[in-house]
């Protein structure tokens, strides 16, 4: 039995922490089993279908009727004072034309290497049946990708950003502007991508540095202008060495030294 249980969802079909696929309904599906990664429940209604997606080892279900609790087992069956109770799920939903093959090939295809994705800098972390996980270090990915007939969009996140500077997404395949900025909190950053074009990318930090307390932000002052933002929010003046990198072409910012005052910034003009 689960000793906490986080949610309760409806299903059509659920594979379970082992791989075995069971319909809703049947008689055969064990009352309780391991919800882990590599798991998940397809549910189709009117409204189109949908998927719920373990992103976590320590996760179970336990049935109920036509619904599966989602939740931990805890040892002994208490939960001790200030115990910290955590899990990961992810959530995919299609319109109402798609159908639970589409959600199981979509689910498929974002667990392995992706063909049609050529690495150029960077690499792979992880595929979690979600999203492609990439390791930016601090500094950049670059990446060609021909069209992967996904039906439906590429999720990527960018895993050890830095986390003072901009991140920024470069399509070098396409015309400018073919650049946007994308979000980002603490050192990951997120960016969604067409399954179904071909696409020349820049996913990193266009600006960077020698210091790490230096903070760098990009605004693009339209047209064609940009401007660089160094900021010091330490208490003494910070003098750092500071470049755009090669694979960002909208411009090129010399490497120079600045010398940024305690809580001030600096501002560079970029033609």
């Amino acid at each position: 039995k689960l000793g906490v249980v986080f949610t309760t969802v409806p299903f059509t079909e659920l594979r379970d922490g082992g791989g075995k696929v069971f319909a809703a309904g049947t008689t055969d599906i064990p009352p309780v089993g391991s919800f882990a990664k590599g798991a998940y429940i397809l549910k189709a209604d009117d409204g189109g279908v949908t998927a719920v997606v373990s992103l976590d080892d320590k996760l179970r279900y336990e049935l109920a009727g036509k619904e599966l609790r989602l939740g931990l087992p805890i040892s002994g069956g208490t939960i001790t004072n200030g115990a910290e109770l955590n899990m990961r799920l992810g959530y995919i939903g299609g319109a109402q034309n798609r159908t639970l093959a589409d959600l199981r090939r979509y689910i498929a295809a974002l667990s392995a290497p992706l063909q049609g994705v050529e690495l150029v800098r960077g690499k792979v972390v992880a595929m979690d049946g979600l999203a492609m996980h990439l390791d930016v270090a601090r500094s950049a990915i670059e990446m060609k990708i021909a069209p992967l007939n996904l039906g439906g969009r590429l999720p990527v996140v960018l895993e050890n950003a830095h986390p003072n500077w901009d991140t920024w997404l470069l399509d070098r395949a396409t015309a400018a502007p073919n650049w946007r900025q994308i979000p980002k909190v603490d050192a990951t950053a997120y960016a969604s991508l067409p399954g179904d074009a071909a696409q020349d990318l820049f996913i990193g930090h266009p600006v960077v540095a020698d210091r790490d307390e230096l903070q760098i932000s990009l605004c693009n002052l339209l047209p064609g202008q940009w401007l660089v933002s160094l900021h010091n929010p330490t208490d003494r003046e910070v003098k750092a060495n500071v470049r755009s990198q090669p694979a960002w072409t909208p411009f090129t910012l010399a490497a120079k030294d600045y010398t940024v005052p305690a809580g001030s910034s600096v501002d560079i003009p970029v033609p």
